[in-house]
């Protein structure tokens, strides 16, 4: 959608890259959060997720699929949502989410009467919540939380009315995906030049420790 991007594949990658220089999470796990709006979404919620990222400042996203019980199997997670009125109620707990606590989005998958389905959930909803997880033993760049969901209210304009049912999150296109490997790879290039600079050591290369044969 390049109305709501603002450019083609090459220049998303492109500010992917420049972002990931001196911030690892812009994209590690924005992209997944990115992924469903992009495809999944009203032009009028495209237009509100991706205005958050347009405002000064960085901003974050959030993919809410992972629970303590279930993991990334999507047939049994168990957080639910119900209709009320003109509004969702979301209950259940999502688990090890990274951005959750710094993010402005976050897309959280819950079982429905239709289904399984995905919703727009904004910081700052009245119950929902996202404590950061401490003493993770990896991934330490990131910033890793559960989402609390407890009767979280959602506008029924929250939903995304392209994802339903297991095809909703195991139907994300493969663009999405590759983003996080090239913010990655560009924070570990950032990453070894600051290194060369501070003059720390490096690891012997191959060539330096190969017999010479001599």
């Amino acid at each position: 959608d390049k109305d709501i991007q603002g450019g083609d594949r090459a220049k998303t990658i492109s500010l992917i890259e420049q972002k990931a220089l001196p911030h690892f999470n812009f994209l590690g796990m924005t992209a997944l959060a990115v992924g469903p709006a992009w495809q999944k979404a009203t032009p009028e919620q495209k237009k509100r997720f991706f205005g958050v990222f347009r405002q000064p400042g960085l901003h974050y996203g959030a993919y809410g699929l992972t629970e303590p019980g279930a993991g990334s199997d999507v047939s049994g997670i168990k957080t639910t949502c119900r209709r009320d009125g003109d509004h969702w109620v979301i209950t259940g707990t999502k688990q090890w989410i990274t951005n959750g606590t710094i993010a402005d989005v976050a897309v959280v998958w819950a079982q429905t009467d239709e289904g399984v389905r995905g919703f727009l959930v904004e910081k700052g909803t009245p119950g929902f919540s996202a404590p950061e997880q401490h003493g993770k033993f990896s991934l330490r760049a990131s910033t890793t939380s559960e989402l609390g969901l407890h009767d979280c209210h959602v506008p029924d304009d929250a939903i995304l009315p392209g994802a339903k049912g297991l095809r909703g999150p195991l139907s994300i296109r493969p663009t999405p995906r590759r983003f996080p490997s090239v913010s990655g790879r560009r924070g570990s290039a950032a990453g070894r030049r600051r290194s060369r600079a501070s003059g720390a050591p490096r690891w012997p290369t191959r060539s330096t420790t190969a017999p010479t044969g001599k």
